[in-house]
């Protein structure tokens, strides 16, 4: 049982969140320049793409400094 403990997740709890939000950060920002380089102005969405990814990466920035804290 010493190999399958249930605190282990916890150690590596910040880096999966870090991915995470670097993916929706990513996806967010190649958004973004699809909203800008739209040809139809007034096709304009309402999805705030600029803001998702800069929270995106400001909680990859914290979750990763957590991880490497613990």
């Amino acid at each position: 049982m010493t190999d399958l403990d249930i605190f282990y997740i916890e150690n590596h709890i910040f880096v999966i969140v870090g991915i995470c939000a670097v993916i929706l950060g990513a996806f967010s920002v190649y958004a973004d320049i699809r909203r800008q380089n739209r040809t139809n102005l007034n096709n304009a969405g309402f999805m705030p793409w600029t803001a998702i990814s800069v929270g995106a990466i400001m909680v990859a920035l914290f979750s990763f400094a957590l991880a490497v804290v613990n």
